[in-house]
Formats: C-alpha cells, sequence, structure tokens
C-alpha cells in the first residue's frame, strides 16, 4: 500500500470535529468546559465511526482497510488526547496565570502584590467554588464530599494511560 495523504482524512476530520464541538459548546454556554471536551470526544469519536463504516462498506473488509482503521482510531485518540492537553495548558499554566494578573492590573506589580493576587488558598477557593457550582462536590458540616465521580474516574483513566504510555503515573515517581 502506497501513502497517500489523503489517509489520513478520516482521523482528520473526526479531529475537527471534536474542535468544532468543543469550542461551540463551551463558547455557546450550552457546556461547560469539561464536559464539551470529553462530549466533543465523543462526537469526534461517532464521525470517525461514521466515516470507517463508509468507507468499508465502499472498500471491502480488507486487510489494509483494517490496519487503516486501526490507525486512523489510534491517530485519532492521541490526537484528542493531545488537544485536551493543548487546552489545559492555557487554564492551569502559572505563567499564564502570572501573565493574565498583570494584564488585569494594568500597571507593574510589586512581587508582594503579585502573590497577594496569585495565592494557594485563592486558587484552591476557586477550584472548589467551580467544582460546587458543576455539581462535583457538596460541602457538608464543613467538610466537602464527592457528589459525582466522575472525575474521579476520568483521572483513573489519565493516570492508567500516563502509566502505560510512559511508564509512570506522575512526574514525581
Amino acid at each position: 500500500m502506497d501513502f497517500n495523504i489523503t489517509l489520513l482524512f478520516p482521523a482528520f476530520f473526526a479531529l475537527l470535529a471534536n474542535m468544532t464541538f468543543q469550542v461551540v459548546t463551551h463558547r455557546w454556554g450550552f457546556l461547560g468546559y469539561v464536559q464539551s471536551i470529553v462530549l466533543g470526544f465523543a462526537f469526534g469519536l461517532l464521525v470517525l465511526a461514521g466515516i470507517e463504516t463508509f468507507l468499508f462498506s465502499t472498500q471491502g473488509f480488507t486487510a489494509d482497510r483494517v490496519a487503516l482503521f486501526v490507525g486512523d482510531g489510534s491517530l485519532y485518540v492521541c490526537a484528542g488526547y493531545l488537544f485536551f492537553q493543548l487546552a489545559n495548558i492555557g487554564e492551569s499554566s502559572i505563567r499564564f496565570r502570572i501573565i493574565r494578573e498583570y494584564r488585569a492590573a494594568g500597571r507593574e506589580m510589586s512581587f508582594e502584590e503579585l502573590t497577594a493576587r496569585y495565592n494557594d488558598t485563592g486558587i484552591i477557593s476557586g477550584r472548589i467554588a467551580r467544582l460546587e457550582r458543576n455539581g462535583k462536590l457538596r460541602k457538608t458540616d464543613d467538610r466537602y464530599v464527592i457528589v459525582d465521580s466522575s472525575l474521579l474516574r476520568m483521572h483513573a483513566i489519565l493516570r492508567f494511560l500516563k502509566k502505560f504510555l510512559l511508564g509512570k503515573s506522575s512526574e514525581f515517581e
């Protein structure tokens, strides 16, 4: 089988569908950030399945087609994971957060001013508030209780993938 750039089209169109779904549903307020990424990935998988079904129906069930199916699926999963990481880097990067604080202040700030704005308590409070607002946590008797375990499942899957692909589950191992 000769290489042809068109062989990358199924995975490319699936990833394009994923990103479009995520951006549209999140920017227009239909879904929260995490839900839009997860459902965008699932939507891209559906698009890929539709394309692959069409290709199997027109090209037949051959060894080459099966190999392309496995390759397209693998490529889409890797590209979807890369998109997920790129989307999150802007949310979680300390460097970006510091730059946003400077831009919001509109002036130079001392180290003390910056650390007063960007402190661990504020970050944790903001994240807990977001988890409560999204129905993941609930405060009961001054303690937080996990209401929705979907984030725990997602963490377990990502930890498994890191262990499987990278040989370690965190950068501290």
